[in-house]
């Protein structure tokens, strides 16, 4: 996350951060992602969840929000793949 100013000395509350990605990511959980609807044309890969976290979470947090920078995703120890975007106009 980023800022130009930061609200109370911080960027963004870490609650409001993790609420948001569970919120993101929750529906996911302990299921087949390809049968589930984010999926249905495009392949679960650990690229492409990185980017659909991304997306979601950036609409989620509004445009008032802090600047989502990147999203990491590890699949293991090792293995991980990160989506960002070239820092958007506000």
């Amino acid at each position: 996350m980023a800022a130009e100013k930061l609200k109370q000395d911080m960027v963004m509350d870490f609650d409001t951060l993790r609420r948001t990605a569970r919120e993101v990511i929750g529906p996911w959980d302990h299921q087949l992602l390809n049968e589930l609807d984010d999926f249905r044309d495009l392949a679960p890969t650990t690229e492409n969840i990185a980017r659909l976290i991304f997306e979601k979470m950036r609409r989620r947090l509004g445009p008032d929000a802090p600047l989502l920078r990147e999203v990491v995703v590890w699949e293991k120890e090792g293995s991980r793949a990160s989506y960002r975007e070239e820092r958007r106009k506000r």
